[in-house]
């Protein structure tokens, strides 16, 4: 070893520092040019690899790609595009958060042209999606600081859930259920246990019906009974179904009913038109009514038809 000067500062010997070893759990992996992506916890450190889009962990047992555990193709595909990738642990949490300002036209398409995903290490996979994108991000014992435009945010301050930075955003939870992938699975209900779920309440502005909030049942109901349909429909805030999709089918949750604190509703299949129909949902298939037949053409034949006198009785005069 040398020092600036160009003066030798230490010899090598077996006997003082032995014979330098590069443990082989650390792979072929590195931080690259992405520094800002660092973060640590305790004795673990996170950082990304972006040209061979990977996430990683390094702690005891060496170097860990996080990102297989069911990420593996979102980050190939988006760690490559990014010249900065911003990293950041979340002590009250327990994640390690990584935000990307450049996605690719598919993830574009489903969340926006930036996200923010979370690593949770008591579950051990990717567990959320955040709003928010900051410029950077820190913990301090369990606060979470923020970056954005140059100013300091600090997370979980007030009651106001799911506004950062002066913007206001909605929950959303997206469920994958592919238990036993190869048969057709059928749903009927959808249930959840928490808090208030959203409510329509409907107004028919006709003779009979003025001045008075119908619920969603009623409104069935009257419907049903030949009256007449809603004129207009306001909301509360709370949980909602946007879609329940299969690869064989769609439909929807309009609302949940409130059992004993769980919240739960018939799912109901898309309404089918001249637009949509399909004859795979059909329970019963036909062949229909022939447009045209084609075939040899047909020939003229002459049929005399004679009748056997020893085969009847006459009884007319």
């Amino acid at each position: 070893m040398y020092n600036a000067n160009g003066n030798s500062q230490l010899t090598a010997s077996n006997n003082v520092l032995g014979q330098a070893i590069i443990p082989s759990s650390f792979g072929m992996f590195g931080i690259g040019k992405h520094p800002e992506s660092f973060a640590s916890y305790g004795y673990r450190a996170y950082f990304t690899d972006g040209p061979k889009g990977k996430v990683l962990r390094l702690s005891a047992d060496g170097v860990t790609p996080i990102s297989n555990y069911g990420m593996d193709d979102f980050f190939q595909d988006n760690l490559p595009l990014n010249n900065k990738i911003i990293g950041f642990y979340d002590n009250s949490n327990g994640t390690y958060n990584v935000s990307l300002n450049t996605l690719d036209s598919e993830s574009s398409a489903r969340f926006g042209s930036n996200t923010t995903v979370s690593f949770n290490e008591s579950s051990n996979g990717w567990s959320s999606r955040k709003s928010y994108v900051p410029e950077n991000g820190v913990s301090i014992d369990t606060k979470l600081y923020s970056f954005k435009n140059g100013l300091i945010w600090e997370h979980d301050k007030n009651s106001l859930y799911n506004n950062f930075y002066g913007v206001q955003y909605n929950s959303s939870l997206t469920l994958l259920f592919n238990e036993e992938f190869g048969s057709v699975k059928g749903f009927k209900t959808l249930n959840y246990t928490g808090t208030e779920s959203k409510e329509n309440v409907y107004n028919i502005n006709s003779t009979g019906y003025v001045g008075v909030n119908y619920s969603l049942a009623q409104i069935e109901a009257i419907k049903s009974n030949g009256g007449p349909s809603p004129t207009s429909v306001t909301s509360t805030a709370g949980w909602w179904v946007s879609s329940a999709e299969t690869n064989l089918d769609s439909g929807n949750v309009p609302e949940f009913i409130n059992k004993e604190g769980k919240y739960f509703n018939y799912i109901r299949g898309a309404s089918t038109s001249i637009s949509n129909i399909s004859t795979e949902d059909f329970s019963v298939q036909g062949i229909g009514n022939a447009s045209s037949i084609t075939g040899d053409a047909a020939s003229s034949f002459n049929v005399r038809i004679f009748a056997d006198p020893s085969c009847f009785t006459n009884t007319n005069p």
